[in-house]
């Protein structure tokens, strides 16, 4: 998906997943100024006052967003992110006890939290929050088995966050035996409810995790998430501390300019539990579509609260333009589709084809896109 979203040879030779575009020192990108190709956090350690503009420098210190392309073929990992708060105690800790960023067991590798918001250019599954308790109880019940029974009457007993963190808890501390008797039991119940009369949805996804992560009891912890179809056009924002994993679709997300992740389950990568339950809300607001308000006939913009970004989908057809209402700070303007022409005051022009995306400095009074084609606008939030 990427390599055609980039005009390359498909197939490429290895898995391709994220496109990434920003300024993190563990990927930063590319910029050419004047002919000159250096790295975009490098560029802007040098001209911070100028690119990010001096109220971002006193705000954030440095390019606040991430913006990414992501090709999601199979499920990733289910995890969690934490607040500036916590991403900043963390870090700290993990520092004074020896873990350095890179370490494979670190938690945190900076000081930031990492709220994203997803934005699907194809149909795009994922899971994302916790389910109503209620309609938890009511899908335990029909699932059935030693596993959903037990988890059912904990959640009776404490309707509230505090039942939800008792199974959570519960089911990712368990070894040995008590932990493949919680498992086969859970798979068993799920089983059955795919070859009832009754279809499942919540069932089928579940075998379809076990088949790829055996044994693994983030499959469990997946039941009890919300399941999102997505469509082109509709956004998800999802704060931190809410559990999510993406399991299928091509879809752009931006994020503060972080790289914390605390993982439960489906993967091979660090699970640090203790941590994990620390970071996760169990009283979160339920997560709902992002909504999405035109701005004028070209722009669509995903209305999410959130100081790092503001992000707008541009659409722009022959003979018609965009021109953009500046803000004081950077922005990007990524290409998905087509071919879009940036223009700026002093009609200095920057053709981007799909997949590439162009820089906006602080200092640019006004710019307009022009052409045939989709982008996605990311500016410095409110």
């Amino acid at each position: 998906m990427l390599a055609r979203i980039q005009g390359r040879p498909v197939p490429t030779s290895e898995p391709e997943a994220e496109l990434w575009f920003g300024a993190h020192p563990l990927s930063p990108s590319s910029i050419e100024v004047e002919g000159i190709e250096q790295t975009l956090d490098g560029y802007l350690r040098k001209h911070d006052t100028e690119e990010l503009g001096i109220d971002v420098v006193r705000r954030f210190g440095k390019l606040p967003f991430l913006l990414k392309v992501l090709a999601v073929e199979q499920p990733l990992s289910i995890q969690v992110h934490p607040t500036r708060e916590q991403a900043q105690s963390g870090f700290d800790r993990e520092r004074a006890s020896g873990v350095v960023a890179q370490c494979p067991e670190a938690n945190y590798h900076d000081e930031w939290p990492k709220p994203e918001l997803l934005c699907p250019l194809t149909p795009f599954e994922a899971l994302c929050g916790f389910r109503p308790v209620a309609e938890l109880v009511e899908l335990m019940g029909e699932l059935g088995g030693e596993c959903f029974e037990s988890a059912a009457t904990t959640l009776v007993r404490a309707p509230n966050g505090g039942g939800l963190r008792e199974v959570v808890t519960h089911w990712l501390n368990a070894n040995g035996a008590p932990r493949a008797r919680l498992y086969d039991s859970a798979l068993e119940a799920c089983a059955r409810a795919q070859e009832g009369s009754t279809e499942c949805d919540s069932a089928v996804v579940a075998l379809e995790l076990a088949k790829r992560y055996p044994g693994d009891m983030g499959v469990l912890v997946a039941l009890l998430l919300q399941h999102w179809s997505l469509s082109p056009g509709m956004g998800l924002f999802v704060p931190p501390g809410v559990m999510h994993a993406y399991l299928k679709g091509l879809a752009v997300e931006v994020m503060a300019t972080s790289d914390n992740v605390l993982r439960g389950g489906l993967t091979s990568k660090h699970v640090d539990v203790t941590e994990l339950l620390t970071v996760l809300n169990f009283d979160a607001a339920p997560i709902r579509p992002t909504p999405v308000e035109d701005r004028g006939p070209l722009e669509a913009a995903f209305v999410a609260d959130c100081e790092y970004y503001r992000v707008s989908r541009i659409d722009v057809r022959p003979h018609e333009s965009y021109c953009a209402r500046r803000r004081m700070g950077p922005e990007m303007v990524l290409c998905v589709e087509g071919r879009l022409e940036l223009v700026g005051a002093q009609n200095q022009q920057l053709g981007l084809a799909q997949g590439e995306c162009g820089w906006i400095s602080a200092n640019e009074d006004v710019y307009c896109v022009a052409g045939l084609g989709q982008g996605f606008r990311v500016q410095v939030g409110a």
